[in-house]
């Protein structure tokens, strides 16, 4: 899968949407705890282990 803004090549489809996001401006995660946000949901895993 090929961004089409960068040419960046991902072996899944879901590594291109959360790729698109950085391009976008776009985050999706919300943590329900204290409102962080941000465009990976491995990366909102991680914060919601620190609460």
């Amino acid at each position: 899968f090929k961004c089409d803004i960068c040419s960046k090549v991902f072996r899944r489809k879901n590594g291109l949407e959360i790729h698109k996001n950085q391009h976008t401006g776009r985050k999706p995660c919300v943590c329900d705890v204290c409102g962080f946000s941000c465009n990976d949901p491995s990366n909102l895993n991680k914060h919601k282990k620190r609460h």
